[in-house]
Parts: C-alpha cells; sequence; structure tokens
C-alpha cells in the first residue's frame, strides 16, 4: 500500500508533471496561503508561507507560489494529499498520508517502508541518509539519485512521522542543475501547525 503511495509521488515529482495552474491549486476549503516574511536579505515580497490546516503543516514554496493540490486515494483506506511547485527545472513537493494512524506500525517502520518505497519506485540508490527530529518526531533524510529518461535525478526528501502521519517534504531536480539557494529555505521552512 504504501509503496504505491511513494509510487505516485515519485513519478509526479520525476516526470514534472506538479506544474502550476494559472491561478494556482489551492483547495480553498480547506487550506490557505498566508503571507509571511523571512529573514533578512531575502525578498519577503517574493516569498509566501503555505498553511494546511488539514494536514497540519506550513512550508514556504519558492517565490510564493500557490502549489498544485491533489487528493489521491490509492485504496479506500489510504489517501494522500500532495502539494507540488514546478519551478524551473526543480519540482517542490509536500505530501502527507495518514496510513500508519490505522497500521500500528512504529514511526521507523514507517520510514523505513517510505525509503524503501521511495528505491523501489525511482530505481535508485541513497547518496546520503540521516535522522532527523522535528518538534519531537522522528524523521530521516535521503538523497537519492535515480535515471530517468537518461537525465539523472537528484531527489532531496525528507520524512517525518507526527502520529502516525507520514510527511514526505521533496526537491527533485536533474543532477545537473546543483543545489538551489531555495533549496535549504524550502526544507527549513517546513512546520508543524494546530489543525
Amino acid at each position: 500500500m504504501h509503496r504505491a503511495l511513494v509510487f505516485i509521488l515519485a513519478s509526479v515529482a520525476i516526470v514534472g508533471c506538479a506544474t502550476q495552474r494559472p491561478g494556482g491549486g489551492v483547495d480553498a476549503s480547506t487550506d490557505a496561503s498566508i503571507d509571511a516574511p523571512l529573514d533578512s536579505g531575502h525578498d519577503a515580497e517574493a516569498r509566501r508561507t503555505y498553511v494546511s490546516p488539514s494536514g497540519g503543516f506550513e512550508v514556504r514554496f519558492p517565490e510564493g507560489k500557490a502549489p498544485d493540490v491533489e487528493s489521491t486515494t490509492i485504496t479506500p483506506s489510504l489517501a494522500v494529499r500532495t502539494f507540488a511547485v514546478r519551478y524551473g527545472t526543480s519540482a517542490f513537493l509536500v505530501s502527507y498520508d495518514d496510513s500508519g494512524k490505522t497500521s500500528g506500525r512504529s514511526a521507523d517502520r514507517i520510514l523505513s517502508a517510505a525509503k524503501e518505497g521511495i528505491l523501489e519506485a525511482t530505481g535508485g540508490s541513497v547518496d546520503a541518509e540521516s535522522p532527523l527530529v522535528l518538534a519531537g518526531h522522528p524523521g530521516r533524510e535521503l538523497v537519492v539519485s535515480a535515471t530517468t529518461a537518461g537525465i539523472v535525478m537528484r531527489q532531496r526528501i525528507r520524512l517525518y512521522v507526527v502520529a502516525g502521519r507520514l510527511y514526505q517534504i521533496v526537491l527533485v531536480s536533474p543532477s545537473w542543475a546543483g543545489t538551489s539557494a531555495l533549496e535549504q529555505p524550502f526544507f527549513d521552512s517546513f512546520a508543524l501547525v494546530a489543525p
């Protein structure tokens, strides 16, 4: 089940289907964007914080772009919400699913299954892996390389488990593009918010 979720996320990111719709793709019934300034030295006008009350998170996408929001039902008991922005040659994504709430699996098992699913779905390899903690919740950061249509893609992925909910924060870009100046601010901006 979980591998299907990761496959969808990886496919959206790698094939570049995470495009910005005209007017944004915000589901106004459950999510809203709010303006928030960045640290000094950044153009606060050029970036916004996207808040998903139903998802329990906030994140800053590049230049304040509103994400494309999709809900995908994998099985009757597994649905995933994906928030994606394509910016230049990169795709910035956040997704979450609640499969761990009903599976009874530990956070470590959920994180391991997510990693295995990512590698299986992309055929990639792990270049780097490290443990993370977000507000006391366990996580992992992965850097994965995978070749798609002859292009080596770099995926930087942060995974967190919060009360059985798996969050995936992902940046996908061609390896030749190198590291973007927007990469670290995007990952550092992800935070949990009260629903």
